[in-house]
């Protein structure tokens, strides 16, 4: 169950990222390593739009990240459970308050900062899915582990040690694939449907928040 969490989750990440994208004049919302090349080549260059526009969504993620925990130490230390569940709810929230005041032209600073603040929050809530560490914001350091893995796997047979079958590396090649499919899927659905195509990443997290309300019932 964990890793179909993860790959939700990282799902919604390249789905966002990529619709952030077309919607923001080139801002990532999820991806902060774009975001600070970015701002560092405008601020070196003079380009002082896209710098403001890029640099904005740095802080707005941290923040979003600097909240989800500290709202789940205070939870922890109150007892309240399943506290990850209601800031992923929190999350949809965001997303769905992103899509309704891009309906009505707000400024796009705002609209960039309640975009990073989600995939910060989102980022910072579970970073451990079983075995697996994973950041669902960004694959780069997915695919650092994977190759690790894989090498191991590779090895482990080469050598006909006991070692590790693969299985994780191929979790973890999943997880990568998740972000890149829905990436494309996203820039196909604002295609055809515009802004509308964010009721998917949006049922996605709701639907992650509500399957952590119920198992942590069961």
């Amino acid at each position: 169950m964990m890793i179909a969490l993860a790959i939700a989750l990282t799902a919604v990440a390249g789905y966002v990222d990529a619709v952030g994208y077309i919607v923001l004049s080139h801002v990532f919302t999820a991806n902060m390593t774009g975001n600070t090349v970015a701002s560092v080549t405008s601020l070196l260059g003079g380009d002082w739009p896209t710098l403001i526009r890029r640099g904005f969504v740095i802080p707005l993620f941290v923040l979003g990240a600097l909240i989800s925990r500290f709202v789940i130490d205070s939870a922890r230390r109150k007892g309240v459970r399943v506290v990850e569940a209601y800031l992923f709810a929190g999350e949809a929230m965001l997303l769905a308050t992103f899509w309704i005041l891009a309906l009505q032209h707000a400024p796009l600073l705002l609209l960039v900062g309640i975009a990073g603040g989600a995939m910060g929050m989102q980022n910072a809530t579970i970073s451990k899915f079983g075995a697996l560490s994973v950041r669902t914001t960004h694959v780069t350091g997915t695919l650092s582990e994977f190759s690790q893995e894989f090498a191991e796997a590779v090895i482990g047979w080469w050598r006909r040690e006991e070692r590790d079958n693969g299985r994780r590396a191929l979790e973890l090649a999943a997880i990568w694939s998740a972000y890149a499919l829905f990436a494309g899927i996203g820039v196909a659905a604002h295609s055809a449907w515009g802004l509308a195509a964010l009721s998917i990443p949006i049922a996605l997290v709701a639907a992650v928040a509500v399957t952590l309300f119920v198992t942590s019932r069961s």
